[in-house]
């Protein structure tokens, strides 16, 4: 199991796409945070073996729906950081 825990959204290029800056527990990454790109379909920059990188995008695409984004998603994710997740 990997814990990631992120801390920071914003728009990435457009409103199809989220910013989340976080950390990626000790075995990917450490506590150096990370920057990945999240629009639903793609993730990217995700410091992980590609075995997690499909659990983690379910997970946000649960948790955050799909693009496009609106300023209340952002600030509705915004709320609710730190936000946690296993995988």
């Amino acid at each position: 199991m990997m814990v990631i825990c992120l801390t920071e959204v914003d728009y990435g290029k457009n409103t199809n796409w989220l910013v989340f800056i976080g950390t990626f527990g000790n075995q990917f990454g450490g506590d150096r945070e990370h920057k990945i790109l999240f629009c639903g379909t793609e993730l990217m920059n995700a410091p992980i073996p590609d075995e997690y990188v499909k659990k983690l995008q379910s997970k946000l695409c649960s948790a955050f729906g799909m693009p496009p984004y609106s300023d209340e998603t952002i600030m509705s994710i915004k709320s609710q950081l730190p936000y946690v997740l296993k995988i």
